[in-house]
Parts: structure tokens; sequence; C-alpha cells
């Protein structure tokens, strides 16, 4: 049996297509994001070039809720979790300023936020074990 890699690039590529409209983002601000030149980006996405390896994995690091099977395949649901996400924003005014602008909460940073303080804890604990084990002697 032959697969015909054409066809299976053009689908990864209309996928990551797909998953760029459904999050709302622009191939230039996802290229900044990914560190990969607008242009490059551009015509892996539109098939002039294949799609990387390198930034089909960035792309699926930059977005740990999208499902990698979906994304090669086509098969299942685009987000790993089975709740659309299309609804969610991806921030929430919280209150005003001074000056009547709105301030916002952006749920990623909050989430990076957690998971950086976590990993300082983890160290922490580590540390005063270590601590308390040379003191212990």
């Amino acid at each position: 049996m032959v697969l015909n890699i054409n066809i299976m690039e053009n689908s990864i590529n209309q996928r990551v297509r797909q998953l760029l409209k459904n999050k709302k983002i622009s191939v230039s601000s996802i290229a900044d994001e990914l560190n990969v030149a607008q242009t490059t980006l551009n015509s892996q996405i539109n098939n002039e070039n294949y799609l990387k390896a390198s930034t089909l994995l960035a792309i699926v690091r930059k977005f740990p809720d999208v499902s990698l099977e979906w994304l090669i395949s086509g098969e299942g649901e685009m987000f790993k979790n089975i709740q659309h996400l299309e609804n969610v924003q991806s921030s929430v005014t919280i209150g005003r300023d001074a000056n009547g602008a709105d301030i916002k909460i952006n749920y990623q940073a909050v989430e990076d936020f957690m998971n950086i303080t976590k990993k300082y804890q983890e160290q922490t604990d580590r540390m005063l074990a270590i601590i308390e084990k040379n003191t212990n002697k």
C-alpha cells in the first residue's frame, strides 16, 4: 500500500490553519511566538513547503490542549479534553483602573505563574530536606 504523503501533508496544514482560526491567532503572531520567520511559516502552512516536524512540535508545545493525534491524523477531537474551547476567553476583566481602563487577568499568565510557583516550592522543599538532613547528623 502506498501512502500519499502530499495528501497527508495537506491535511496537517489544513488542520494547523483550522487550529489558528479556532484560536483566533494570526500566522504573524504565532510565527513570532514560535521564533519562526512569518514567510517561512506562511509557506509551510499554505503548502508551498512541507510543514517541518520542528514547526509542528513547536505548535504542539505552544498549544498543549491540542490533540497531537488530531493534528497529525485528523482523528478524534481537536482538543485533548472533550470540551470545545472556542467560547473560552483567554482573559477576563476584573475591574477598572483610575483612568477607566479595563484591568484584565490573563488565564495563561496565571497558569504559568502557578506552574513556576509550584516548581519553586518543590525546589525549596528539596533544599529544606537537604538542610534538615545535614543538621540532624
